[in-house]
């Protein structure tokens, strides 16, 4: 017998909903949290903070995305500010650490090393204009080792730079020995004319400040994900399922992120087995006062996949079953 394709038992399951075996998550991992001020956090959680994949705005339109550790920015990220510059790289502590590159609104970049929010070891600074240097930084300033480029990629100067200025250069090679005397002399060239100065590229533009750090939460965050319920719940609707817990929890974040309303309604991921095969379910479990099938039918508008849980579906829910 051929296999059937994997979309197909999927859509069975999502229509048949019988079968099921009580919950088994382990961790409760995807949420969402408020802040005083208006920051709102959606993603991986764990001991009431932000740990994992997640996305944390600003109430000043800024907007982090990326890896968390204990409710800081920590690992692999990208933060938007809000006058359109943005870094992505490392992040240690909060603070830009590691390689990156940081993006300006004018359209300069730098790219490479950066330390405790500035930039600091081997990098490259680009201008909008096409001009660029590359070499060594410390402390967000050109110190050691580099050299400027113009616009079409010349050579403008080189040699050791001390906090943005130029303090060292290379030694000019040996001149070639004179040509022999010619038997009459020649009269004598007029002078060459001055050379052109040519503007050396501005230093780099300072990066922002790195980003505030994550408060902590409001003593009542907005409900996080849980693995299981106190209690049967009124009613549920399910926004997909799949065939791996990890694909299961994106989706419900991809979710939640394209309707940010759907944060208010507590959220999981369960799963089950529906006949021979094994699936992971999102859901979101709904108050008496909401409607599954009138939140479907919105959802689905929104172009959000959805469906209404049965009463079966839900029992099997309860850890009392």
């Amino acid at each position: 017998m051929r296999p059937r394709p994997t979309h197909l038992l999927i859509a069975a399951a999502l229509a048949l909903l019988v079968g099921c075996a009580p919950a088994n998550n382990p961790s409760a991992d995807l949420g969402s949290l408020a802040y005083a001020g208006g920051a709102t956090y959606v993603g991986a959680i764990k001991d009431g903070k932000p740990n994992g994949q997640g996305t944390y705005t600003y109430p000043s339109g800024a907007i982090y995305v990326g890896e968390l550790r204990n409710g800081r920015r920590h690992g692999q990220g990208t933060y938007f500010f809000p006058g359109g510059a943005k870094y992505t790289g490392e992040f240690k502590d909060d603070v830009f650490d590691g390689q990156g590159t940081y993006s300006f609104a004018d359209g300069s970049r730098y790219i490479g090393g950066f330390k405790s929010g500035q930039r600091s070891g081997s990098g490259s600074a680009l201008f909008r204009d096409g001009s660029k240097y590359i070499g060594e930084f410390k402390d967000g300033h050109r110190n050691g080792p580099g050299a400027e480029y113009g616009v079409t990629g010349e050579l403008l100067r080189t040699g050791t730079w001390r906090d943005d200025q130029l303090v060292d250069t290379p030694p000019p090679t040996a001149e070639a020995p004179p040509p022999a005397p010619a038997p009459a002399p020649a009269p004598a060239p007029a002078p060459a004319p001055a050379p052109v100065a040519q503007t050396p590229a501005p230093p780099p533009q300072a990066a922002t400040a790195s980003p505030p750090p994550i408060p902590a939460p409001t003593p009542t965050p907005m409900p996080p994900l849980t693995a299981h319920q106190s209690e049967l719940p009124a009613g549920a609707i399910i926004l997909g399922a799949m065939r791996s817990q990890d694909r299961a929890q994106k989706l419900l974040a991809d979710s939640i992120a394209r309707a940010p309303d759907l944060a208010a309604y507590p959220a999981r991921v369960v799963d089950q087995t529906t006949g021979d095969q094994h699936f992971w379910f999102a859901i979101l479990t709904l108050p008496p006062t909401t409607s599954p099938a009138a939140l479907c039918a919105d959802l689905k508008s929104r172009n959000t996949d959805c469906s209404v849980a049965s009463a079966r579906f839900l029992r099997a829910l309860s850890p009392t079953n």
